[in-house]
C-alpha cells in the first residue's frame, strides 16, 4: 500500500508520485493498494481518477479550547 497523506496540499511532487504508482498498478502490481487522504479535497474527483474508488468519510469534531 502507498499512502498519499495530505494530498489537496497540490505539488508537481504528489502529483507525479500518484501517476507513477498508478503506472506501477496498472502494469506491474495490480494487486497494489493506493490510499488518498485529505480533509479538504474533493473525493469525488480523485475517486474517479482512481477508477471509482470508494470514499470513505469521517466527521471530525472540535473540542472547546483546542484549535
Amino acid at each position: 500500500m502507498i499512502i498519499f497523506d495530505e494530498f489537496h496540499e497540490r505539488s508537481i511532487h504528489a502529483d507525479l508520485g500518484l501517476a507513477m504508482t498508478l503506472d506501477v498498478q496498472e502494469h506491474l502490481r495490480n494487486d497494489l493498494k493506493i490510499l488518498v487522504m485529505s480533509a479538504t479535497l474533493d473525493g469525488i474527483a480523485i475517486a474517479q481518477l482512481l477508477g471509482d474508488a470508494q470514499i470513505i468519510e469521517s466527521k471530525g469534531q472540535s473540542f472547546p479550547g483546542y484549535y
